[in-house]
């Protein structure tokens, strides 16, 4: 759990924005299998996107199931939501509706992961991101989309900086 509870006024706005930004996450696993849950809920005074003076709201959330297959092939899926129809985390924009609106999506993820050594991994995943029915923020070959499919391959390197900081204390040298 990890909170923000502070004042976010931009610089020369004398209307205070106190922003109270929540954050819960619980990851659990089970012999081979990895749950992750987290979400997001934030409030801010006197951000709505009508007025500007009511107290505006955003949330998101994911959650992640990892198959540990073998000590160097894992399987997973991800769902996630965001929220945030006045704009204060995400950008504001004016729909195809004529709406001024923040973002409203919703994704999902699949994907394989393979460790050749205990410090790397290489990952390829699937992706579909989806807009609210009027937010047409993905352009592909010149066509506006609400929606984005992504095909990724991720590879990734662990440095312990402090693995001989910690040998050397544990071996008493």
């Amino acid at each position: 759990y990890t909170n923000y509870i502070g004042d976010d006024t931009p610089r020369g706005d004398s209307v205070s924005h106190l922003r109270i930004h929540q954050n819960v996450f619980l990851n659990y696993q089970y012999k081979k299998i990895k749950l992750q849950v987290g979400g997001d809920n934030c409030m801010q005074q006197n951000s709505d996107i009508t007025t500007g003076s009511k107290m505006a709201t955003m949330y998101s959330g994911l959650t992640t199931l990892k198959y540990q297959w073998t000590n160097k092939f894992a399987v997973y899926g991800r769902g996630e939501v965001f929220h945030d129809p006045d704009g204060i985390m995400s950008n504001k924009i004016t729909d195809y509706a004529g709406i001024n609106t923040g973002y409203k999506l919703w994704g999902i993820t699949a994907g394989m992961e393979y460790k050749p050594t205990e410090e790397s991994y290489i990952r390829l995943e699937g992706r579909k991101l989806q807009m609210d029915k009027n937010q047409y923020i993905f352009d592909y070959n010149g066509y506006e989309n609400n929606y984005r499919y992504e095909i990724m391959i991720n590879a990734g390197i662990t440095f312990d900086l402090l693995k001989n900081v910690r040998t050397k204390k544990a071996d008493g040298s």
